[in-house]
């Protein structure tokens, strides 16, 4: 029938009401005892984990001169995470800086220079074509014009040669200032102050909240045929206090060889912390059962024990108890004890009682 099929009908499936009784001026409901359904849930073990996650690696060499966040701190895009030291880039881009403003000034002195031959050349060819210049003076001033703007174009070249040097190292910077590109939650600083890093060293281990969290457990390979996408399941997170019916999300089929398992994974809702652990809880079957309201058993000498209506009155029976569950979105699921959950929890009877008989109930 499976989980969502075992549904109470207002605990109709469990016991039936009789007419009120009293004990000492407290109004009795009278129980018959009847037999349920209950699911068979198998039980195992897994944690909570981020969908996204994200290992940043170094990809320059140099000390790390400081880290900037600690573990478990969460990061907005753009902060600042690690620095390794820039000192000789830095250096780099100073000389190359020099360098371009040289070339500029020298720039500068060629472009007045050359507006001057310029000038005298105009002049020149002028006076030649009056004859009042030589064959000669006129090739000496083309020559030293022709010259100039060699001159002007290699200082240009070497300027734009400057200036993609200076672009690559910025390109480098990001390298050695590693920022958040998205918001995070730092799980892991693989990297200390003052150690030396190379090309691929991991440096910090963040994950990506915004993409959502997962229950992930590995599952016996001998039910992979009971278990697909959309089974339904239950997610018990004891330190949360989580306890919510959801389904499988993910299912990969594939056999672990070492385990012998597979994995499957439950989308989770609400407010989760990584790495929390728990406990899945699948349904595989069903089975009968006793089930009465937790609120009927009472302690006796620390003993378990109901009021069951006898012939002769009401008297104190000892019972044993066993598993508790609760109605949850029209379910009947098992609950861990210690967990605070709301609804009224009915317990399991193992022995003590038959179907048929009637306690009394407050």
């Amino acid at each position: 029938m499976g989980i969502k099929l075992i549904l109470m009908m207002a605990l109709g499936l469990l016991f039936c009401l009789e007419g009120p009784q009293s004990i000492l001026g407290a109004e009795l409901k009278t129980v018959e005892i009847k037999e349920s359904r209950v699911p068979i849930m198998l039980k195992v073990p897994g944690k909570v984990e981020a969908e996204g996650s994200v290992e940043m690696v170094a990809r320059v060499p140099g000390r790390v001169m400081r880290v900037f966040v600690e573990e478990g701190q969460r990061v907005e895009k753009g902060k600042d995470l690690i620095w390794i030291d820039d000192s000789e880039l830095s250096a780099k881009g100073a000389g190359l800086k020099a360098q371009k403003e040289a070339q500029k000034k020298e720039l500068e002195a060629l472009e007045a220079e050359l507006y001057y031959w310029e000038a005298n050349l105009k002049r020149i060819k002028a006076l030649y074509d009056e004859k009042a210049a030589t064959k000669e003076e006129l090739d000496r001033t083309e020559a030293k014009v022709k010259g100039l703007k060699a001159k002007r174009e290699a200082v240009l070249n070497s300027i734009e040669s400057l200036v993609h040097k200076e672009e690559e190292l910025n390109s480098l910077l990001p390298y050695f200032r590693l920022k958040a590109n998205e918001p995070g939650l730092v799980t892991q600083k693989l990297v200390k102050e003052g150690s030396h890093v190379n090309p691929g060293t991991p440096l910090m281990r963040l994950e990506l909240p915004y993409q959502g969290y997962y229950f992930v457990a590995d599952v016996g390979e001998e039910f992979l045929p009971k278990i697909k996408k959309g089974t339904p399941a239950v997610v018990i997170l004891p330190r949360s206090n989580f306890f919510k019916p959801l389904e499988i999300t993910t299912l990969v089929p594939k056999v672990d060889q070492q385990s012998r398992s597979f994995k499957v994974k439950v989308k989770l809702e609400g407010k989760v912390n990584s790495g929390e652990f728990g406990r899945l809880l699948i349904p595989i079957g069903e089975r009968n059962a006793i089930l009465i309201p937790k609120a009927s058993v009472q302690q006796r000498g620390g003993l378990e024990g109901v009021m069951v209506a006898g012939e002769k009155g009401p008297e104190f029976r000892v019972i044993r108890t066993g598993e508790e569950w609760v109605l949850r979105e029209n379910m009947l699921l098992p609950v861990d004890k210690g967990l605070l959950v709301e609804g009224d929890i009915l317990v399991e009877v193992q022995s003590g009682l038959s179907l048929k008989e009637k306690i009394l109930v407050q």
